[in-house]
């Protein structure tokens, strides 16, 4: 397969280096640096260089708050076959997104960062993917896990959301009112610290644990 990786970060090069000796390979990073390094591989430059290429999958590797304007880039130089992917761990908006652009897509959650898992044995990590995408996609990605020894798992779009906050707040609410009752914090940073989506699936009981906590703190 053709495959078109955007983001060079450590995620995207880790992506790179795995695919690039079963499949023809383009990486793009408006850092050029970042290229540097890669071999085997074709890197572009200009993102209109990608017309040539013809890839079959773009994976979105960018950070996530560039995740929607990279597809937005990239858009004008593929085919309406190519399949679209991303790798973020929140999927907040992405489902509308893939909607409002009309190409088959592929959501996946490598749930590891290459910087600190073994990436030579990756049997006790896991990986999600999305139940909404194409299923050539699902397929292309559940080999690719598989062969990597993760653990894969399917969730919609809102399975995902709710089981990524819902593991993160659990820890996040305990340390939370340990910080109270140590030096306290104001009950209206909660939002800040949390974010929006891991506020919209906090548990209630910890937000109830919460605001106790942070009341007696302040009152002190």
């Amino acid at each position: 397969m053709k495959i078109f990786v955007m983001g060079a970060g450590r995620m995207g090069a880790w992506l790179v280096e795995e695919f690039c000796l079963d499949h023809q390979v383009a990486v793009y990073d408006r850092d050029k640096r970042k290229l540097k390094y890669f071999f085997e591989v074709t890197r572009l430059l200009d993102l209109s260089e990608l017309r040539a290429f013809e890839p079959e999958l773009v994976i979105n590797a960018v950070s996530l708050p560039n995740m929607h304007q990279a597809f937005q880039d990239v858009l004008p130089h593929i085919s309406e076959d190519c399949i679209l992917s991303d790798i973020a761990s929140v999927k907040t908006s992405f489902e509308r997104l893939y909607k409002d652009i009309g190409h088959r897509f592929v959501s996946t959650h490598p749930m590891f960062g290459p910087t600190f898992a073994n990436i030579r044995d990756l049997h006790e990590e896991n990986a999600i993917i999305i139940e909404e995408s194409d299923q050539e996609g699902k397929t292309f990605f559940n080999d690719f896990y598989e062969g990597l020894k993760l653990n894969v798992f399917e969730y919609t779009f809102e399975e995902h959301d709710k089981t990524i906050a819902y593991s993160l707040s659990t820890p996040f609410a305990s340390s939370m009112v340990f910080i109270c009752f140590q030096g306290g914090i104001r009950d209206s940073a909660i939002p800040t610290l949390i974010g929006p989506v891991g506020l919209a699936y906090l548990p209630e009981y910890h937000i109830l644990y919460l605001i106790p906590a942070l009341s007696i703190t302040e009152g002190e």
